[in-house]
């Protein structure tokens, strides 16, 4: 009678529980490897959006400077004006060459 019981459990409980298990398992080992190629794609992506970020500082400041450089010299051709009124931006194209 033992041995029927067991193998009625067996049947009924064990292989299930068995074939449950085994799809849960399956189900997490595919959710990690999906995890993890989306972390190395995002860590890729991370890594070129950082190339890009300080490729644009780089940029940004050679421009700064370009920017302040300019400042100055139109600092300058504004005092001009004011010294020579307006007959200096008509000579001014002649005088630079």
């Amino acid at each position: 009678m033992s041995v029927e019981i067991s193998v009625v459990t067996k049947a009924k409980i064990s292989e299930p529980l068995i074939k449950r298990l085994k799809a849960l398992i399956r189900d997490v080992l595919v959710r990690y490897y999906k995890v993890q190629d989306n972390y190395i794609r995002i860590k890729q992506e991370n890594g070129k959006l950082y190339r890009e970020n300080q490729n644009l500082i780089d940029s940004t400041d050679r421009l700064m400077e370009e920017n302040d450089a300019l400042r100055e010299q139109n600092k300058d051709y504004m005092l001009l004006r004011k010294v020579f009124g307006k007959q200096y931006r008509l000579f001014a194209p002649q005088r630079l060459y």
